[in-house]
């Protein structure tokens, strides 16, 4: 059961209405709501004249389908600056290598340095890991348009 309220005799004039516009059989006189429901049932029965041009359907078209080969849209601002801070890590990285290597051996072979090294190693591979999945994940959802 629903909650909407149905009136047969409203369907009914709209039904009356409606097959006197499609038979052409136009009654004469007021009728009250039969002559409002004519109205509407003549309106729609003519395409509505805006003027749009003949191709417009197809121009729609093109613009929403996706392009033939896929465009590599900007980079997520997020990949972008984990990339950048990557690359400082890097430079960083070889300036202080060669600048103390030395030190940096010595350092390595002690446990602590063994530990940093490793954990240095796994943040790196788990950052690296998750680049790779958003990107790959991009490039599944860009195939899926």
């Amino acid at each position: 059961m629903t909650n909407q309220s149905f009136d047969d005799g409203e369907w009914q004039a709209q039904e009356r209405a409606r097959k006197a516009v499609r038979d052409g059989a136009m009654p004469s006189g007021d009728e009250g709501a039969d002559v409002v429901y004519r109205r509407i049932a003549q309106a729609l029965r003519e395409p509505p004249s805006i003027g749009l041009p003949r191709e417009f359907a197809a121009d729609v078209a093109k613009l929403a389908s996706p392009p033939a080969s896929p465009v590599h849209a900007k980079a997520d601002p997020e990949l972008r600056i984990a990339g950048t801070l990557a690359g400082i890590l890097v430079a960083c990285c070889v300036v202080v290598g060669f600048r103390y290597a030395g030190a940096l051996g010595s350092l390595l072979a002690s446990p602590l340095g063994a530990w940093g090294l490793s954990a240095l190693c796994c943040t790196a591979a788990a950052q690296g890991f998750q680049l790779l999945t958003k990107r790959m994940a991009g490039g599944f959802e860009a195939s899926l348009r």
